[in-house]
């Protein structure tokens, strides 16, 4: 009896879990029931098309970037060994740890007119007789994309990079014996192959694209997820704010949808005993124009902007300031932490109740309602946490007419809660989708045989399962570490009034043309982010091994 009722305890804790990661997401649909027709009107003719359009012009432009970038490099990287190879291995991620809004700052603090740049080619075109040389603006959707580029093209690098190394010489060798010559043996069966894990990356970029906050408001481009914000704070309504976020949830809905029909036209046989593929060593000229090619993201995706982060806290005298960033710095880390560790938990819990209910399809699918959090927007998530947190604080005061003890219970919008919960919300997925692949692999009659054995259900768990699933925690921990660190719309929307994060400091001192000053907290930023990438790095290295080089 007491295991029986443990069991039914489990599930209807998870069921619970389920409901409350679900909570803003139900909030904002239910909106849909209190039309605003003169609003959607004055939008409809006003803003939305030209919201609707920036938000497809930087997705195709960030998307086409980003698979050609990422691509491009994991196949060389897997296939390839040149100058300089084993260092790039390990740098090409790096501009995952530095954040699209952050890259813009210093792009646009370079780049605009009368920017360092613009003013040393103006001197130097005076010199020789020429004046007033026009300069391009580079706040528009071309030079937000350019910066997305860079920033998100490791998400289908790091993907592409494992599909390739992981194929098979088999195939190559077949299509070869066909009569297909390399260059076509390499686009019809090469990229074909790793196309679903490609398409998964750039399912990432693309819904990152649609996240995206800062970058799009430091370059005035007016997309969809500003539209959401500036329908709350600047029209004051949040039913409008929450209609206008369903077009948004639909968009990445497609999206997503897009992405899984795609993976299931692609099927693939492994082939047992393959070999190891061989890495092609390139001639020396080659060699130099590849090392070349692959290390010019790395350059300007984070090497140079974070060098000038810090040239910038020398040169304004902020740099001694990072010991007054300390507090910011720990406490930033603690949130992280606590919300990294309780991500990983409830994915584990949930990843679990997914692979138990592997036989019962509606239990499963349910299940697996919280994996979508990660393609919701942090603004759109904000707006439905808001509503949440209003309608359980009205419902509160009702209750507390006739029952006065209620007027104690903490009011949760505006505090730690409310941004934790926002991080729950969307970054469950990660070690969701990550788990419950490593949970698929594990073959049932292990759990079997140690029931069998008299082991208590936490005894399998923590003997047999966790072992396995071990290494897939630690990844998604540190992909889910990097990205809380990096959050920005949902922090600061939820955020208490006093209480900063790195990343809210950064955008509120770099939107107000103070990077200078905004240079320390960058700095820390970014170097929070960069140990977690780099632990990524040498997994991703470490998880293909060494692979044999051909002259």
């Amino acid at each position: 009896m007491p295991v029986r009722f443990l069991k039914n305890l489990s599930s209807i804790f998870r069921f619970a879990l389920v409901g409350a990661l679900s909570l803003p997401i139900v909030a904002i649909l239910w909106q849909l029931f209190f039309p605003l027709p003169d609003l959607w009107l004055h939008f409809w003719t006003n803003k939305l098309p030209f919201y609707m359009l920036n938000s497809i012009v930087l997705c195709a432009i960030v998307g086409i970037g980003t698979v050609l970038l990422g691509t491009s490099a994991g196949f060389l990287m897997a296939n390839y060994d040149f100058l300089g190879r084993a260092k790039l291995e390990k740098a090409l991620l790096l501009p995952f740890a530095m954040p699209s809004y952050l890259l813009g700052y210093v792009f646009v603090n370079l780049f605009q007119f009368g920017g360092p740049i613009h003013t040393h080619i103006q001197e130097i075109a005076a010199s020789s007789g020429f004046m007033n040389i026009p300069w391009p603006s580079v706040r528009n959707v071309y030079g937000a994309s350019l910066v997305m580029v860079l920033a998100l093209f490791p998400y289908i690098y790091m993907f592409s990079y494992v599909s390739f190394r992981s194929q098979s010489v088999s195939y190559l060798q077949a299509s070869r014996t066909l009569g297909l010559s390399q260059i076509s043996a390499i686009f019809k069966v090469t990229f074909p192959i790793a196309r679903p894990q490609i398409l998964a990356g750039l399912a990432l970029v693309l819904m990152e694209v649609m996240a995206d906050f800062g970058t799009v408001e430091h370059f005035a481009v007016e997309t969809m997820t500003l539209g959401v914000y500036r329908a709350w704070f600047g029209m004051g309504s949040p039913i409008f704010a929450s209609q206008l976020s369903v077009l948004l949830l639909i968009i990445v809905a497609v999206l997503i949808w897009t992405e899984k029909v795609s993976r299931k036209k692609a099927t693939f046989v492994a082939l047992d005993g393959a070999k190891i593929k061989v890495r092609q060593k390139l001639t020396a000229r080659y060699a130099i124009l590849c090392s070349i090619a692959l290390w010019a993201p790395v350059l300007f995706g984070f090497i140079l902007p974070f060098c000038y982060l810090i040239f910038l806290c020398f040169e304004a005298g902020q740099f001694s300031k990072l010991v007054s960033f300390l507090p910011l710095l720990l406490s930033n880390v603690a949130l992280a932490f606590f919300a990294t560790l309780l991500c990983v938990s409830f994915g584990a819990f949930l990843a679990s109740g997914f692979y138990k209910y592997r036989f019962r399809p509606i239990f499963r699918m349910v299940m697996g309602l919280p994996s979508f959090g990660y393609a919701v927007p942090g603004a759109v998530l904000s707006v439905g946490i808001l509503l949440s947190f209003g309608a359980l604080e009205s419902f509160r005061t009702t209750l507390a007419v006739h029952f006065p003890f209620l007027d104690s219970v903490p009011l949760f919008s505006g505090t730690i809660a409310a941004v934790t919960l926002a991080y729950c919300v969307r970054f469950t997925s990660v070690p969701f989708h990550s788990l419950s692949s490593t949970f698929a692999q594990i073959p049932p009659n292990l759990a079997d045989a140690g029931a069998l054995l008299g082991a208590s259900r936490w005894k399998v768990f923590s003997v047999i399962h966790w072992p396995l699933l071990r290494a897939s925690a630690g990844a998604s921990a540190l992909l889910v570490f990097v990205d809380v660190v990096k959050e920005l719309p949902a922090t600061m929307i939820l955020r208490p009034f006093d209480f900063e994060t790195l990343a809210v400091r950064t955008f509120l001192l770099a939107s107000d043309e103070r990077l200078s000053e905004a240079a320390p907290a960058a700095v820390l930023l970014i170097l929070i982010g960069t140990l977690p990438v780099m632990l990524i790095s040498a997994g991703v290295i470490k998880s293909n091994g060494s692979s044999k080089i051909e002259s």
